[in-house]
């Protein structure tokens, strides 16, 4: 489990209408938001599609038409009362997040071999603040390669492009986005029937638009060997060991303020699959993180790290789904030199129909910025509690409608950093 601040770690992580439906996230696959007209456009397009996505042999090509329009009671989250300094967008709290876009995905096999292909192109338009107006280019590819029944691997790429959460990233009159790639190559050599043995290679890049002290430009090429043992029934046992060399980018050696250029990452864990019975399962990671500067040993930590998720399929129509981790990454200031995450969510799911979803979903996380420089003050805790509602209408095979809400709340030790925000979307999604 690296280090959450080279995964697009935001501050304010908490439920959102991003991360409670899979092809709303805006970290890989974000919707798109639009004005009404072009949301009518979509749904028309949709309903006059005759099917979902284009068969090939062995394979599905799809085109995607995906349209939301996303309201923000308090865009830059800031504090009751408080209003942010008149700029480019002036002095309103919250905005309209309007976007448009199409996407595509490529899935195909041949012989052994199977390539999947999946990208997006979204505008994303502020009506206020439009300033932070950008197009993302996101996606990711992969290539699951076999060369015998008993060796298999996989050659990944993915991208994603993200504006900067103002939870605290404070440039209010700046647009500030983030983009994240990964890539890497894994084999998997299935010794007998049980034992299994991989390897991976894999490489990160963080960049920011602009600096931001507490989400560095970083690069990590990380290698990573496990021994796998899998069960009759299913289940499943291995141990692991990572290490990755690291960089951060544009950056000089800072001795003033005790900032590094390079580090190294070493993680030694186990993880477990259990199907515990035919309808829930339970998947757990528990490990020991360590990142050690080549300079500054202040800025090092280490500690243990984890998750877990746990899926029941109570009924034929309703299910429950958990999950909870603990992370460590860097956040580099003087009052702080990385940041322990903690965090909670479970909620259940309701299909009333083949057609018809609701979810519910509440998700807490506890925030510790650890390792303060010398005489740096109180060290920072946050927590971030929400909840949410969300809705998913398959109305024919091509057309689906989404609709949700969510309310977050962020308390702290220091003052000024609170926050409480409301959230609501509706999108939709034409593919053919």
């Amino acid at each position: 489990m690296r280090a959450i601040d080279e995964r697009t770690h935001r501050a304010d992580r908490s439920v959102s209408t991003w991360t409670l439906l899979p092809v709303l996230s805006h970290r890989v696959r974000p919707m798109f938001l639009i004005r009404p007209w072009s949301m009518l456009l979509v749904v028309l397009g949709g309903a006059m599609l005759p099917s979902c996505g284009s068969a090939m042999d062995n394979g599905v090509l799809e085109v995607g038409l995906l349209a939301s329009e996303r309201y923000d009671s308090n865009l830059f989250r800031l504090p009751e009362g408080v209003m942010p300094a008149a700029g480019p967008g002036g002095s309103a709290r919250s905005d309209f997040v309007t976007a448009t876009g199409v996407g595509f995905r490529i899935d195909k096999s041949y012989s052994q071999q199977r390539f999947i292909i999946d990208a997006n192109l979204l505008h994303h338009d502020y009506r206020h603040h439009g300033y932070l107006n950008y197009t993302s280019r996101s996606g990711d590819a992969s290539w699951r390669w076999t060369l015998t029944p008993n060796l298999t691997g996989d050659l990944t790429y993915s991208r994603a492009e993200s504006l900067n959460s103002f939870a605290d990233f404070t440039g209010y009159n700046q647009r500030n986005i983030n983009t994240n790639e990964n890539s890497g190559i894994s084999l998997d050599w299935m010794v007998d029937g049980a034992w299994h043995t991989a390897l991976s290679i894999s490489q990160l890049w963080q960049r920011n638009d602009l600096p931001v002290l507490t989400l560095e430009d970083v690069r990590i090429r990380s290698a990573e060997a496990s021994l796998r043992y899998v069960f009759l029934a299913g289940n499943s046992l291995a141990g692991y060991f990572r290490h990755g060399s690291g960089k951060y980018l544009n950056r000089t050696l800072d001795a003033v303020n005790q900032l590094d250029t390079e580090f190294v990452e070493r993680e030694t864990g186990v993880r477990a699959a259990w199907q515990i019975t035919g309808k829930s399962s339970l998947y757990g990671q528990v490990g020991f993180l360590s990142r050690d500067h080549d300079h500054f040993g202040s800025r090092d930590f280490n500690g243990a790290v984890g998750q877990f998720r746990y899926h029941w399929d109570i009924t034929g129509k309703t299910l429950l789904d958990a999950e909870g981790s603990r992370t460590l990454g860097s956040y580099q200031a003087p009052s702080s030199s990385y940041l322990v995450t903690d965090t909670f969510g479970i909620g259940p799911s309701w299909n009333a129909t083949p057609a018809t979803r609701f979810t519910v979903r509440y998700l807490a996380t506890r925030y510790e910025y650890r390792g303060a420089l010398a005489g740096a003050g109180v060290l920072r805790r946050d927590t971030v509690r929400g909840a949410s509602l969300a809705a998913r209408w398959e109305i024919s095979s091509p057309l689906v409608l989404e609709a949700s809400w969510a309310h977050n709340n962020r308390g702290s030790n220091l003052p000024g950093l609170e926050f409480s925000d409301n959230t609501a979307m509706i999108s939709a999604k034409a593919k053919f």
